[in-house]
């Protein structure tokens, strides 16, 4: 037998190896394996959320809720007290754009597309 034919065969007997190992695993997956349980843009809320708690001067009050209003897409309310929606409006929306576009950013590495509403109570 050749070296090149006794390569390959080592080779082959590796990939068998791999692919059993595969296998094995595949039958014992876990939720935390296949990510059932994962909330749909939770890490967008996640920074989201500490954003606008940066803000704020009352961050007890932030709320955030989110709605999946579509298979990948993902739509959040901001919900802050009256006295700092100015803050995270910002002049001329600046803020409000900024943290649409930081949103959106993070969601995007997730997969999904988001939009962010400001509501006001």
């Amino acid at each position: 037998m050749s070296d090149f034919n006794k390569i390959n065969q080592a080779d082959d007997e590796s990939v068998e190896e791999v692919n059993h190992n595969l296998i094995d695993r595949g039958n014992n997956l876990s939720d935390s394996d296949l990510d059932i349980n994962k909330i749909v843009g939770a890490d967008t809320k996640a920074v989201l959320e500490y954003l606008v708690k940066s803000l704020v001067k009352d961050p007890d009050a932030v709320v955030i809720e989110s709605k999946e209003t579509s298979k990948d897409n993902v739509q959040f309310s901001l919900h802050v007290s009256p006295g700092d929606l100015g803050r995270v409006i910002g002049r001329q929306g600046r803020t409000a754009k900024a943290l649409r576009v930081v949103a959106s950013a993070i969601a995007h590495r997730e997969g999904l597309k988001t939009t962010v509403d400001i509501v006001d109570q």
